[in-house]
């Protein structure tokens, strides 16, 4: 999402909002939060969203490269492991497609890159005066509903599940605050999971549910990717900030 000059980062948050209320809403679809632009007629969910991924290779690897991400034995289910060696914006081929979900993959991955080595005492830290509700699990809860909204509510047209209203866009960070990060890691990874299997079975022309209220047109698949891209992207800005203001570490 742009940010304003001036603004803090909470700020531009609601001046996204701002821009979703501009997009129509369903008579029976609650008001939202920040980046959710509104559907015009969703439909009902037919599932849960996404499974547990898996995206360790068979084969050595090194210890910094492999991250698990799970609370996973307490919840009975499998744990996810995250590949960090695979972290690159180099696509394979330079085709819109390879391009663009090369990249949507480098930013998710650097979330996770930021989080490594991270306590949940620091995870939950939020050292930004003018934008209390900001912490490093706060983002990462964030940037899970945000991919849920864009692909789930504006483009697949099920229910909005996202926590927080026009009134109070903070509560997914919030949100953040009340989950092991390792938690919240792996529902992050389940979802992203869940977008490229998605992406994957359409073409990037493919139309949302989501319509623009000003032209009518509905959102076609590439812009909701390229918009997450970005999204990922500023906010990897904040947690490279927030985890040096942590305890230090930096790197890309």
């Amino acid at each position: 999402m742009p940010r304003e000059v001036g603004t803090s980062p909470v700020a531009g948050a609601r001046s996204e909002a701002s821009r979703g209320r501009a997009l129509q809403r369903s008579p029976s679809t609650p008001r939202h939060g920040p980046h959710m632009p509104m559907i015009v007629h969703p439909r009902a969910a037919t599932g849960s969203v996404g499974t547990c991924c898996d995206n360790a290779k068979s084969g050595s690897r090194h210890a910094a490269d492999l991250i698990v991400t799970s609370n996973a034995a307490r919840r009975g289910t499998s744990v996810t492991y995250i590949d960090l060696s695979k972290r690159t914006d180099f696509p394979t081929a330079f085709d819109e497609r390879a391009t663009l979900t090369q990249l949507l993959s480098y930013v998710r991955l650097t979330v996770h890159a930021k989080c490594v080595g991270l306590s949940q005492s620091d995870a939950v830290q939020t050292p930004l005066e003018s934008s209390p509700a900001m912490s490093i699990a706060g983002l990462v809860s964030h940037l899970r509903w945000s991919e849920a909204f864009w692909i789930d509510v504006v483009f697949l047209g099920r229910p909005n599940q996202w926590p927080g209203t026009d009134d109070d866009s903070e509560l997914q960070m919030r949100r953040g605050l009340e989950q092991p990060l390792a938690e919240l890691l792996d529902e992050y990874a389940k979802q992203t999971a869940h977008t490229d299997d998605v992406i994957a079975a359409r073409d990037w022309d493919a139309e949302a549910v989501g319509r623009d209220e000003n032209t009518g047109k509905p959102f076609a698949l590439r812009y909701i990717i390229t918009h997450l891209v970005g999204e990922t992207a500023r906010h990897n800005g904040h947690l490279d900030i927030l985890r040096e203001l942590a305890d230090g570490v930096t790197g890309d």
